[in-house]
Order: structure tokens, then sequence, then C-alpha cells
């Protein structure tokens, strides 16, 4: 909240979550709507309508817009550039370290984008945005401290697996027994993941994971 207060109009959607985050974010100035949750690009889509300026900057909780990305922004839409949205580079924070390499940097996302032009995709999880026109790019990055300790990493991938499952991913065998290592050697060799050190080590085995975990539960709901 504290990183976005120079915007002249911040929402927050809460999925009716049993925390201070309406009570506090309301403190901090933002509307806040309560809307269940039905996935990430609803929810994002119903901030969306909601919204009010001419230009939305789309920011996950996680997500922290620093000061010299908060100045390329206001000098950008300053100007008159007949661009209708712009990818932001994320600074992808793992375990308190930042991951220079194994696919994460830079790691584009379009995230601010012209409200009449654009809409998000309905997807459950990964998201994105649908822009009508040009897209730029920005040079400054954002912050993304995603994942603070290992269990925190296991907590979200058992969500998002999840999620995946219920969106209907189908089972493949070859694909449960190839995918994760051809991921792990993907981002720690190809995409130079050994650079990152020890953290970049344990990034990469728990991404390859991540696959595996994801075609076992698609088995799961398959037989269940």
């Amino acid at each position: 909240m504290e990183s976005v207060k120079w915007a002249d109009e911040v929402i927050v959607v809460d999925g009716h979550s049993t925390d201070r985050t309406p009570e506090l974010a309301r403190q901090s100035g933002a509307k806040v709507y309560q809307n269940t949750f039905s996935g990430y690009g609803p929810q994002k889509q119903f901030a969306l309508e909601r919204a009010a300026c001419g230009w939305i900057l789309s920011i996950d909780a996680d997500e922290r817009v620093t000061p010299e990305l908060r100045d390329e922004i206001l000098k950008v839409l300053d100007k008159s550039s007949g661009v209708d949205g712009f990818e932001i580079p994320f600074k992808n924070v793992f375990f308190g370290k930042w991951l220079k390499h194994s696919g994460l940097y830079p790691d584009y996302h379009l995230r601010l984008f012209r409200r009449t032009a654009a809409e998000f995709t309905s997807a459950k999880i990964h998201e994105s945005v649908l822009v009508r026109g040009r897209v730029g790019r920005l040079n400054h990055p954002m912050l993304h401290c995603s994942y603070p300790t290992v269990a925190s990493y296991v907590q979200k991938m058992n969500r998002y697996t999840a999620l995946l499952a219920e969106g209907g991913a189908t089972f493949r065998l070859n694909h449960m027994l190839f995918s994760p290592v051809s991921k792990f050697f993907r981002l720690y060799l190809g995409r130079r993941g050994y650079l990152d050190g020890f953290t970049g080590l344990v990034y990469c085995l728990l991404a390859a994971f991540f696959n595996f975990v994801k075609d076992a539960k698609a088995w799961e709901k398959s037989h269940s």
C-alpha cells in the first residue's frame, strides 16, 4: 500500500479474508471491495471494472513499486505516447535473494495499461491482460517478494496446482515423467540458474517439482 500511495486511486479487492486486510487497506486510503475468489483473472477484472482513472497499474500483494519505477510511470503517462500498455520487468526475490538468472530476469509482465483498452483473461491462474493497441516496455523493475521461505513456496504451489487441476488440467504420464527433469535443466543450465548459487539450485528444484505436483493432481482428479 505504501508503494502506491502516489496513485490517484487505489482499489483493493478482498476475497472475504479473515484477517485485518480490509481494515488496514481502508486506513491507508484505499477503496475496498469484497468479492468471493473464483480465480485470479476474474478477481482482477472485477477490480478493473470499478476503477475510474484512465490508466491502471495492476499490482499483487507481494509486489512493490520502487521509487524509480514510480518516477518512470509518471513520466511516460505525462506524455502523449500513443501506447496503450506497458510491460514492466520484475526483480523476483526468493528466500531473501534477488535471482538474476534461473529464467527470472528480466521477467516482463504487462501491468500498466489504459483502462478502456484492456481486459483480463478469465484464467483462474496465470491470468494475463489483453490490450487493444500498442504495447511498450518500461526500464525500471517491479519488486516481487514472492517466497520468503521454502514453506511459503510449497504453500503457494499447493494452491496453484489445485486451481490448475480444478481448471481441467489433463494427466499425461510422459509429461509427468519428463517435464520436471526438462524444466530443471532448462532453468539451471539453459537459463544459468547455477549463477544464483545455492538459492538458485533450490529454486530450480522446487520449480521442477511444481510440474510434477501439477500432473500428480491432474491424475488424482481423473481417478476421483
